[in-house]
């Protein structure tokens, strides 16, 4: 008998333009990594590939799916018990099947991947080596075995220091609450900046001691005089009577001398560059500064020469500086690295010691227990015998050590290994464009590995689909959203740039933005030269509104609209007072919304409209009108 389609199977939902890979990405015949935009019903998607494969007859202990919050967990799992409750209500399966299905439901395993790490390290915490009833550490012991970590480390490098110049270097030139700070907070993300910072210092070629580095600067300085034609212009046509040149000529009479100078010397002299040669912003000078007389010249010719000099010698010295910056960057790094590991072994020792893992610590220990081939070889074919089919949410979210563990997990599928005749299937969804800030040390071009992995378990077999019709937004708004990201241009030269290609463009009915809905527009830009004209421009916008807008509520007959039914979204909390004082002109009453985020407590005025400085407007009633500011404001009307 055929199989239902996704949308036969869950929800009485009329065909879409990308049908066809929705019902590809829920047949569990297929693997599968999916590009899911926003608001396109991925959890459909996943939900009901998970109830196709229970209907196909596979065991829900055989099903592993991991999400990257506990509320997507709970949630997930929920519409999957509701969905086969359904199904079983329309017969999908016999009362005796049912029974039995019924029975099994609490091995329905829908988790986080710390979740999951958890489990995995709890059943086999000998091969993991961990104490069997380890327990995870909450906030606020991790923050005070950091502070202590950071005291047992401290204690630790006061010896240390004597024989290691780059320690020296990092605590001469880092204030201590500076560094205790950074390097503490950087424990809970340990197995990221650990192998950062080491790579960085493997990449470093250049010299190994602050002695060897003060040298190849002088090098450096003394080949830039040295060939310079405007060298005797710079020596012997400078402000005699100035005695800032004079000690810089002094130094540079004696670079010879200064190439076996100490770093004291060097730092010496190149402050005395910076301040000769630099402007305060770190500019080559075109001009001499201002504290250099005429008469402290020789004559009128030999500062015209002499400034000349320093106007082409100024970008070389530049130069020369920036390449000392990076030696010594190379050696406070070396020294970060070797304080880095101090302190993580302090703090992993101090949980193990207090039978805890945090969260940085299951991932790592859970990867490399599937890493260990000939040791955990009998347990991981159990595990991997035990999963037959993987789904992966959010996978844009995902780091390069999550990824890891997953992969690690199917392995032994394309080796014939751990599943029997047992048939298997990988699924990831996941969407580039809702990839922010590195969350969680995520890396969005997994998304390309992760196809290029799966495509390998099974050669020739397509995996990748792309579904784009969105079921959240109203029709202008997506219109707006494809012209909108048409325009965003991404820097070529990184791979995880921003693309906006035929993949990711929302499928929308003939509808230009900026089209009008009962005379109105629903979608407009205003751009103005600065932030007082934006707000005077938003708040005539605002003032239209009041008096011609009509706002629909969810329940009652449309109305005017009201005050309190617009909001000013910000990126920062500066600013709002230019659309305070705009809005309040023209007698419009506002109040601010205040506060870092939407669960932080605010303080607010008894006015309106609200200017938000949070991601989210107040919403007293109807659906409130948005004006964004900044170089540009964009105001939707209700």
């Amino acid at each position: 008998m055929k199989q239902p389609s996704l949308f036969d199977a869950l929800a009485d939902v009329p065909a879409v333009p990308d049908q066809a890979a929705r019902d590809f990405a829920v047949d569990p015949a297929h693997d599968v990594v999916l590009e899911a935009s926003a608001g396109t019903g991925k959890t459909r998607v996943l939900v009901g590939r998970y109830v196709r494969l229970i209907e196909a007859g596979v065991d829900p202990r055989h099903i592993l799916a991991i999400t990257f919050t506990r509320k997507a967990a709970a949630e997930m799992r929920d519409r999957v018990l509701a969905e086969l409750r359904r199904r079983a209500a329309e017969g999908a399966w016999s009362p005796a099947d049912w029974r039995a299905l019924r029975d099994r439901i609490a091995d329905v395993q829908i988790s986080t991947i710390d979740a999951f790490c958890f489990g995995l390290l709890r059943e086999f915490p000998l091969e993991a080596d961990v104490e069997p009833g380890f327990e995870i550490a909450d906030e606020t012991g991790m923050a005070r075995f950091a502070n202590e970590a950071m005291d047992l480390t401290f204690r630790a490098v006061r010896s240390l220091m004597r024989h290691d110049e780059s320690l020296r270097l990092l605590f001469a030139r880092v204030k201590l609450p500076v560094l205790r700070n950074a390097v503490g907070g950087l424990l809970d993300r340990r197995h990221v900046a650990l192998p950062a910072v080491a790579g960085f210092v493997a990449r470093q070629h250049g010299a190994t001691t602050t002695a060897a580095v003060a040298a190849a600067f002088v090098a450096r300085l003394r080949s830039v005089i040295e060939r310079s034609p405007d060298r005797a212009a710079l020596v012997d046509d400078g402000p005699d009577r100035s005695p800032e040149f004079q000690w810089l000529r002094e130094d540079l009479r004696r670079l010879d001398v200064l190439a076996d100078a100490g770093p004291a010397q060097v730092q010496q002299l190149r402050r005395r560059l910076e301040r000769y040669f630099l402007t305060k912003s770190g500019d080559p000078r075109q001009r001499l500064d201002k504290a250099i007389k005429p008469e402290h010249f020789r004559s009128p010719d030999a500062k015209k020469r002499h400034e000349q000099a320093v106007r082409t010698l100024a970008p070389e010295i530049l130069a020369a500086l920036a390449a000392l910056d990076v030696d010594v960057n190379a050696l406070l790094a070396r020294g970060l690295a070797r304080l880095l590991v101090i302190a993580a072994d302090r703090y992993e020792r101090l949980l193990d010691e207090h039978g805890l893992l945090d969260f940085a610590g299951m991932l790592q220990k859970s990867v490399a227990l599937l890493a260990r081939q000939e040791e955990f070889a009998r347990s991981r074919l159990k595990l991997q015998a035990r999963y037959h089919h993987v789904l992966v949410d959010e996978f844009q979210d995902t780091s390069r050590l999550q990824w890891q563990l997953v992969e690690m997990l199917v392995d032994a599928w394309g080796e014939g290994e751990g599943t029997a005749d047992a048939p298997t299937s990988i699924f990831v969804v996941g969407d580039r464009k809702q990839s922010i800030y590195r969350f969680r040390h995520a890396e969005v071009t997994l998304l390309d590995e992760a196809a290029r992995k799966i495509v390998a378990l099974r050669p020739g077999r397509p995996v990748r689909q792309v579904i784009t019709t969105s079921f959240r937004a109203v029709p202008e708004l997506l219109a707006f959203v494809n012209a909108l990201s048409d325009g965003l241009q991404g820097d070529t030269t990184l791979p995880e740039r921003f693309t906006y290609g035929d993949g990711d463009r929302f499928p929308v009915p003939a509808v230009a933005p900026g089209a009008l809905r009962d005379g109105e527009p629903v979608l407009g830009a205003i751009a103005e030269a600065s932030m007082p004209l934006t707000a005077a421009a938003v708040a005539r916008e605002i003032e239209r509104l009041l008096r011609e807008a009509t706002v629909r509520d969810r329940h009652g007959a449309p109305r005017a609209a009201k005050p309190d039914d617009i909001a000013i979204l910000f990126r920062a909390r500066a600013g709002h007072q230019y659309f305070e004082e705009a809005l309040e002109a023209r007698g419009i009453r506002t109040y601010v919304y205040k506060g870092l985020g939407s669960s932080t407590r605010r303080k607010s005025r008894t006015s309106r409209p609200c200017c938000a400085t949070s991601p989210s407007p107040i919403r007293t009633s109807g659906r409130p009108s948005c004006c964004v500011p900044g170089s540009s404001g964009f105001p939707m009307s209700p």
